[in-house]
């Protein structure tokens, strides 16, 4: 789960813009709603999620992150192409599985829990002290690893979120 999070903050860190030798921000990066997880989730499902209206503010071609135009609520989802994580060719399934397996010995006794119907295979983060809502759930099919994580949705929210962006793999 450690390259999958280091996966996930690489991707964010991808989206976010440069800061010049000044300090100064860069030139914001171009948002692309064609990115392959923008394409995973409708922009009429995220709505349905995180608000009447939602944008997207960051893309890169890992990660599409909504936010609710007049709220803090968003939805991020990311694709991690099995050639990014690492594992030999055949092995991607025990190495998303052995990944999981980390996250559950470093989170509290039932923080991450198995969900059916998403993927082959599909974990959720539900932290025990969650103060803005935010959930995650890992994902796994056709050799690939994804995530989708939401802040103020809901769990049940993100689940389905989940399986509609698994559904499209």
């Amino acid at each position: 789960m450690r390259t999958l999070l280091s996966l996930s903050i690489i991707a964010f860190t991808l989206a976010t813009p440069a800061f010049a030798a000044d300090g100064a921000p860069g030139p914001a990066p171009a948002i692309d709603p064609n990115v392959a997880p923008c394409t995973k989730v409708t922009a009429t499902e995220i709505e349905e999620f995180v608000g009447a209206s939602a944008r997207i503010i960051e893309t890169n071609p890992f990660l599409c992150r909504w936010q609710a135009v007049e709220e803090e609520k968003y939805a991020q989802v990311t694709l991690i192409p099995k050639e990014t994580i690492g594992a030999p060719a055949g092995k991607e399934r025990a190495y998303f599985d052995q990944s999981i397996g980390g996250e559950q010995d470093r989170s509290k006794p039932g923080e991450m829990v198995e969900l059916q119907g998403i993927g082959e295979s599909a974990w959720a983060l539900k932290l025990a002290d969650n103060p803005t809502n935010f959930h995650q759930i890992y994902f796994f099919k056709n050799l690939k690893t994804g995530t989708v994580a939401t802040n103020g949705v809901g769990y049940e929210a993100t689940a389905e979120l989940a399986r509609r962006a698994a559904a499209r793999f």
